[in-house]
C-alpha cells in the first residue's frame, strides 16, 4: 500500500488481512469522523486512530470495571486515570493479546513506595508467569505511564522463549499501541502500513 493513497476503507482491509479482529463498518465510520475533526488527516494518524479504538477495551459505566479488548491490538492513554492499578490494567491488557501465552496470574501492585501527593517514589508490581514469579520495580511519575514497565516486561517475554515479542508505536498524542506478535508479522505490518514499531 502508498501510505500516503491509503484510505481508511484500505487500511482496515490491511489490519484484517494481519489478523487484527473488531473491524467493523460502524468502527471505520466512527474513525471516519473522528478524523474529520484532526487537524491531520494524515495516513499515519487515520491507522493508530482505528488501532487505538480497537485496542481500548470496554468500561462497564455502573461498575466502573474495565475489560480489555481481544483484538490483537491492546491501546491505551498514557496519561492514566486508575492510578491505583496502573500496571495492573497494563498486564491485563497485554494478557489479552494472547490469553494462552501471555497468562500473568497474582499480579499484587505495591504502592506502599509512592508518595501519593506528590506522585512520586517507586511502584512495586509483582504477577507469576508460566511457573515462575516475577517483580519489577518502576519510578512513579505522577499520573504517567512509565515506559519502562512495557521495556522491562518486553525483556522478561523476549527471554521466555515464545519466539515473539512485544511491539509499540506511539499513536502521535499520547497514547500507547502494543502487539505480541513474531518478527515476520512485525515486518509484514511496516511493509504494509508503511510505519516502524518499536520491539520492548
Amino acid at each position: 500500500m502508498n501510505p500516503e493513497k491509503g484510505s481508511l476503507g484500505q487500511i482496515a482491509e490491511s489490519l484484517k488481512a494481519l489478523g487484527i479482529g473488531g473491524i467493523t463498518e460502524a468502527l471505520v465510520e466512527e474513525v471516519a469522523d473522528n478524523c474529520r475533526r484532526l487537524p491531520s488527516e494524515e495516513f499515519f494518524y487515520r491507522t493508530t486512530s482505528l488501532l487505538s479504538l480497537l485496542g481500548s477495551g470496554t468500561t462497564d459505566f455502573s461498575t466502573l470495571k474495565w475489560s480489555p479488548s481481544t483484538n490483537g491490538v491492546y491501546a491505551f492513554d498514557a496519561e492514566v486515570s486508575g492510578l491505583d492499578e496502573m500496571y495492573t490494567n497494563f498486564l491485563r491488557g497485554i494478557s489479552a493479546l494472547n490469553e494462552e501465552e501471555l497468562a500473568f496470574q497474582n499480579i499484587q501492585e505495591d504502592l506502599s513506595g509512592v508518595d501519593q501527593r506528590s506522585g512520586a517514589g517507586m511502584r512495586r508490581v509483582s504477577f507469576d508467569w508460566n511457573e515462575v514469579s516475577h517483580s519489577l520495580e518502576v519510578e512513579e511519575q505522577g499520573d504517567w505511564f512509565n515506559m519502562q514497565f512495557a521495556r522491562d516486561l518486553g525483556q522478561i517475554i523476549q527471554e521466555s522463549g515464545t519466539g515473539k515479542r512485544l511491539y509499540y508505536t506511539p499513536d502521535g498524542y499520547q497514547g500507547c499501541i502494543f502487539f505480541y506478535r513474531a518478527p515476520d508479522w512485525a515486518a509484514a505490518f511496516q511493509r504494509e502500513l508503511g510505519f516502524p514499531l518499536s520491539v520492548l
